[in-house]
């Protein structure tokens, strides 16, 4: 699993940050950086949290006209594997939970749809080991062999406590492009994209005759 104290803390990234300070002037010892990236790390994800909480408390407060309609939005989001796009995805499934206001109720917006992609999110692999101590898969404790099937579970309990994230399953023959290639930037925008309520693009580029309503 990528985490960013482990992609920042490698011993070729470790002596480059160290050697970058010193010619500022900033002299650390190796424990000093790890104390502070640790301590940026936290500080991030703190942020990151605030953000995730203001986006989903801005999308159920923001009118788009009159008539007190608010915007109707949704997300898609699951296969980004940086660390940074993790952390995006981990604090905004934790202020779903969380719901808007005192009492924690279940945002409406945005609708959130859950990308289950094999190798990426999701492996039969994975999955019988997380139901050999599922608690201990929640927790972290167990690693797995593709990179965000501990988000998939997190969406998992996030579904069965705030009603989102929805979940597509990009493998399914239905929701592929032959000409989509994981490998080939250009074929980005082949890739299935749900709006949310009620309907599925598959095919962005010719989405006039491949434009498929579903409910």
């Amino acid at each position: 699993m990528p985490t960013l104290t482990a992609s920042l803390l490698t011993k070729r990234l470790k002596k480059a940050y160290l050697d970058s300070l010193q010619a500022e002037g900033i002299d650390l010892t190796a424990d000093e950086l790890k104390y502070v990236l640790r301590k940026t790390l936290a500080q991030t994800r703190k942020d990151t949290h605030q953000a995730m909480e203001g986006f989903i408390h801005n999308l159920n407060t923001m009118h788009s006209r009159g008539g007190n309609q608010v915007v109707f939005s949704s997300i898609n989001y699951g296969t980004d594997t940086s660390a940074e796009g993790r952390m995006v995805i981990q604090e905004l499934l934790k202020a779903t939970i969380e719901g808007l206001g005192n009492h924690g109720e279940v945002p409406v917006f945005p609708i959130q749809i859950f990308k289950v992609k094999d190798g990426v999110s999701y492996s039969e692999a994975d999955y019988q080991l997380a139901m050999k101590d599922f608690e201990a898969a929640l927790s972290g404790e167990v690693k797995f062999e593709c990179p965000n099937f501990d988000l998939f579970l997190q969406a998992c309990r996030t579904t069965a406590k705030a009603l989102f994230p929805n979940f597509m399953f990009l493998d399914t023959p239905f929701n592929k492009h032959e000409k989509w290639s994981a490998d080939d930037p250009k074929t980005l925008p082949l890739r299935t994209g749900n709006h949310g309520m009620p309907y599925t693009r598959i095919r962005e580029l010719e989405w006039r005759k491949d434009f498929i309503g579903k409910r």
